[in-house]
C-alpha cells in the first residue's frame, strides 16, 4: 500500500514537471514570435516614413492666418487639430497642399518630423524628394477676401 501510494505520488509530480516544462516551451515559443514579429515590424517600418524636411520646406511655405468666417461654419474652422489651439489672424500657419488643412508651423513642421500624412485626413502631406510627381506650389496659399467683393453687375 505504502508502495503504490509512492508510485502515485512521484507519478503525480512528474507529471506535473512535465507540464510546467511543456508550458515553459509553449510560452517562450509565443515570446519569441511576439519578438520576431515587433522587430520585422519596427526594421519595415510601420506607417509612412517622415517627410523629407527639406521638402517640408518647399511644399509648406508659411503664411499669415486669416479668418474664414463663412455662413454655417464653426469655430472648428480656425483650429489646430495638433495642438488644438485657436488659428488667430496673423498666427504664422502652413497648408497642405493635398487637403488643404491648416495648421500652426511650429505644431506642422513638430508633425512631419515624423509622419508623412495629414494628422486630421492622412492624406500624402509631402510628395517624395525624389522628383518625380507635381511641382511644388508657387507661393504661399491665399484666401480669398470677400469683403470687397462686388458684384459684375454693380460694376460700371
Amino acid at each position: 500500500m505504502v508502495l503504490e501510494a509512492t508510485t502515485v505520488v512521484v507519478a503525480f509530480l512528474l507529471a506535473l514537471a512535465a507540464g510546467a516544462v511543456a508550458g515553459f516551451i509553449v510560452y517562450a515559443c509565443f515570446a519569441s514570435l511576439l519578438w520576431c514579429v515587433d522587430r520585422h515590424r519596427l526594421s519595415h517600418g510601420a506607417g509612412a516614413p517622415p517627410a523629407d524636411p527639406d521638402a517640408v520646406k518647399v511644399w509648406l511655405p508659411e503664411h499669415a492666418h486669416r479668418g474664414r468666417r463663412r455662413q454655417g461654419s464653426s469655430d472648428d474652422d480656425d483650429e489646430c487639430s495638433i495642438c488644438l489651439g485657436v488659428l488667430e489672424d496673423g498666427q504664422r500657419c502652413c497648408t497642405l497642399p493635398a487637403c488643404r488643412h491648416e495648421f500652426h508651423r511650429e505644431c506642422i513642421y513638430g508633425w512631419l518630423a515624423n509622419h508623412n500624412t495629414c494628422p486630421l485626413c492622412r492624406h500624402k502631406a509631402v510628395p517624395a524628394a525624389d522628383g518625380a510627381g507635381p511641382t511644388p506650389p508657387p507661393a504661399a496659399p491665399r484666401h480669398h477676401d470677400t469683403s470687397s467683393y462686388v458684384p459684375a453687375d454693380d460694376m460700371v
